[in-house]
C-alpha cells in the first residue's frame, strides 16, 4: 500500500473537520453519520482496507489502518469507530470460499456490521443451518449490507454466520451516552435457513489472499483497531483542552498521553511483524501489552479529568462529547476483559 495514498487520505480526513464540527449535533440526533460522509467513505473504499485488490480492496497493512483510524477518531469518535468496524469485517475474507468471498465483499457498497456476542441458536440441516437469534450493538447497521453473528450450533459448539441485509430484522434501539452516531442497532433472525458456505469460524482461513493481517489472531487485530480509536479520542481531547486554555489538564497528562500514543504504535508495528510461524505466546504477550497500555490511557484521563472544570460536562464544549465517547468506548467487552 503506497504511503502516498495513506497521507492523501489523512489529509482528506482533516479537510472534513469544519463540516463535522458544525454538524456534530445533527449526527448525534440522527444516530448515524452524515450521508455525504458515508458517500466519501465508500468512494475512498475505507470499508475495504483489508479486502484484496481483486475484490476492489485497498490491501492496507495494520499499521497504516491504525494510523487512519486514529485520525478519523480525532475528527469524531463515531466516525473512527464505524470505519474500524466496517473495515475490520475484511478480516473474514479468507473465512469464506473464494467465490463466496467475492460475492460478499466485492460490491462497491459492501460493508459488514456484526457483534461478538453469542446471541442465537442453530441446528444443522441437510443443506445448511436453521438459525434463530437476537444480537445487539451491530455498529453501522443503518447502511450495512451484511451482518455477522455467533450462535450455538446444536451438538457442535459456537459458529459464526453471515446474514444478508434482507434476511435480518433491524431494531434501532441504540440510545447511548456516547458514540451516538454509530447506528449500533440490534438485529434478529427467526428460523432462517443459511447455506453452509455462510457459516464460518472466526480466524479460520480457507485460502490465502496474501494480506499479512490475516495471519494475526483476531483478538490482537481487534485490540489494535479499537485501541486506535481510543488513542485518537484522547489526542483530540488533549488538543481541545489546550485550545480552551485548560493548562492544568495539559500539564497533568499531555506528556503521558503522547508517550502512550508512541508506545501504542510501536506495539502495533511489532504485531504487524508477526508471521504464521510466530509463537502464539508472543501474540498473546503483545495483546496483553496493548490492553495494559489502553488501561493506562483510561486511568490517565480519569485522574486529570477534574482539571477540565465544568467545561468537561457542559455543552456546547467539544470536551463533553469527547469524554462521553471515551467512556462509552471503554465499556466495550474487549476492554472490560482487562478486569477479568
Amino acid at each position: 500500500m503506497p504511503e502516498q495514498l495513506l497521507e492523501q487520505l489523512l489529509a482528506e480526513v482533516r479537510q472534513w473537520r469544519p463540516v463535522v464540527r458544525e454538524r456534530i449535533a445533527e449526527m448525534e440526533q440522527r444516530g448515524d453519520i452524515l450521508p455525504e460522509l458515508l458517500a466519501w467513505l465508500r468512494e475512498r473504499r475505507l470499508f475495504k482496507l483489508f479486502v484484496p485488490k481483486e475484490f476492489g480492496g485497498l490491501e492496507f497493512t495494520l499499521t497504516a489502518a491504525v494510523r487512519l483510524y486514529e485520525e478519523l477518531a480525532a475528527l469524531d469518535g463515531s466516525l473512527g469507530w464505524l470505519v474500524q468496524i466496517g473495515a475490520g469485517g475484511g478480516f473474514f475474507v479468507p473465512s469464506f470460499p473464494p467465490e463466496v468471498a467475492r460475492e460478499l465483499f466485492a460490491p462497491p457498497e459492501a460493508v459488514i456490521a456484526g457483534t461478538s456476542y453469542v446471541g442465537g441458536r442453530a441446528r444443522r440441516l441437510p443443506k445448511g443451518f436453521c438459525v434463530s437469534g437476537y444480537w445487539r450493538y451491530a455498529s453501522g447497521a443503518a447502511y450495512a449490507t451484511l451482518f455477522t453473528a455467533q450462535a450455538e450450533v446444536e451438538g457442535e459448539g459456537i459458529a459464526a454466520f453471515a446474514f444478508r441485509r434482507e434476511e435480518v430484522t433491524l431494531i434501532p434501539e441504540w440510545e447511548p451516552l456516547g458514540m451516538r452516531a454509530t447506528s449500533s442497532w440490534s438485529f434478529e433472525v427467526r428460523e432462517l435457513v443459511v447455506p453452509p458456505e455462510r457459516c464460518f469460524r472466526v480466524g479460520q482461513r480457507l485460502w490465502e489472499p496474501g494480506l499479512s493481517v490475516y495471519a494475526l489472531p483476531f483478538s490482537l487485530f481487534a485490540y489494535a483497531s479499537i485501541g486506535a480509536v481510543a488513542v485518537g479520542l484522547a489526542r483530540a481531547l488533549a488538543e481541545e483542552a489546550e485550545l480552551l486554555g485548560c493548562g492544568r489538564f495539559v500539564q497533568a497528562c499531555a506528556q503521558e498521553l503522547a508517550e502512550i500514543r508512541a508506545r501504542f504504535f510501536e506495539l502495533v508495528a511489532w504485531a504487524e511483524g508477526l508471521s504464521p510461524e510466530s509463537s502464539p505466546a508472543r501474540a498473546a504477550e503483545l495483546e496483553r501489552e496493548i490492553a495494559a497500555l489502553l488501561e493506562q490511557l483510561r486511568m490517565s484521563l480519569l485522574r486529570a479529568m477534574p482539571l477540565l472544570g465544568m467545561r468537561a460536562v457542559l455543552r456546547p464544549y467539544a470536551l463533553e462529547r469527547l469524554l462521553r465517547d471515551l467512556l462509552t468506548l471503554y465499556q466495550h467487552e474487549l476492554l472490560r476483559m482487562w478486569w477479568g
